[in-house]
């Protein structure tokens, strides 16, 4: 099953389950809205799967620097 969640609602799952994450709401908003992060438009809001946000950042951990 797909864990759908608006921008604001990973963001806060994101803060939820690492409180001392560095990642921004901008920065995952620029992630979605640029295409790095699949995701799909609903009226005026993106749902993204929280698997690929987890995805993205697991495949990028260590190519940083």
């Amino acid at each position: 099953m797909n864990r759908l969640r608006t921008i604001n609602k990973a963001y806060e799952e994101i803060k939820r389950q690492d409180p001392d994450t560095c990642i921004s709401r901008w920065f995952l908003r620029q992630l979605i809205t640029g295409g790095a992060i699949p995701a799909t438009r609903a009226g005026d809001k993106w749902l993204v799967d929280m698997s690929d946000i987890e995805a993205y950042f697991s495949d990028t951990a260590g190519k940083v620097g």
